[in-house]
């Protein structure tokens, strides 16, 4: 006859053996599903990069011999050599894929977007160097491009921050609204990205819209400033 209090605790180890087993398999499992993903994506989002170059936008701003919407990856690459690191990699929709390299030169740190295989963008994240002035502000662009296109809020920088954009110029800048009142004399410039013309439009379907927004963002609960603070005249 079994002794129930002899046979019941090694039931019960068998059993919860069994458990462990199936649950380091399962985690097991997962781990190796995860990092196969993970270097699938990787390995796919490299080849997103290495597309060969569309159809040319008409040509935008040149800097460094670069212009945007014409020169390619291989003229990047010809001009500024290898990038420091693997590329951002950003997806809208089934037919934009855009691609941001960085690079470290004595003028300024870029950030250089090549979309559908065309450079699009270079991002100035010192605004000093190509807008020729030590700590510029917000009236200094406008002195030069005009009253801006749109103004919107800023995805990236958080509260206080807007995003001003020239379509028919192909600028766009990241100001920060530090003073009240509001004056684009006293209103820095944080960074200032060169792009390509283009209508209302076709920015917002754009990739390079990715900076600016008409929705506040969440996280902003500080800012209450309006989302255009400017008084523009007629």
């Amino acid at each position: 006859m079994i002794e129930l209090e002899h046979y019941i605790p090694k039931v019960y180890n068998n059993y919860e053996k069994k458990v462990i087993i199936i649950l380091t398999s399962i985690l097991f499992i997962f781990i190796i599903y995860w990092v196969s993903t993970s270097l699938a994506t990787e390995g796919n989002m490299t080849e997103n990069c290495l597309e060969e170059p569309g159809p040319e936008k008409g040509g935008g701003w040149t800097w460094f011999g670069i212009t945007m919407g014409v020169s390619t990856r291989s003229d990047m690459f010809e001009t500024f050599g290898e990038p420091e690191k693997e590329p951002m990699v950003y997806h809208k929709g089934r037919d934009q894929t855009e691609c941001s390299y960085s690079y470290s030169l004595e003028e300024s740190n870029l950030f250089i977007s090549i979309i559908n295989g065309r450079i699009a963008a270079i991002e100035f994240l010192s605004p000093d160097y190509p807008l020729g002035k030590k700590d510029p502000k917000f009236s200094d662009l406008i002195n030069i491009f005009g009253p801006p296109d749109l103004v919107g809020y800023n995805t990236t920088y958080g509260g206080g921050a807007r995003t001003v954009v020239w379509l028919d110029k192909g600028v766009q800048a990241v100001i920060n609204l530090n003073r009240f009142p509001y004056d684009p004399e006293q209103t820095m410039v944080m960074t200032i990205m060169y792009i390509y013309p283009m209508d209302e439009e076709s920015f917002i379907k754009s990739l390079l819209s990715g900076w600016y927004s008409e929705k506040r963002p969440e996280s902003d609960v500080l800012d209450l400033a309006p989302m255009d603070p400017f008084k523009w005249e007629d």
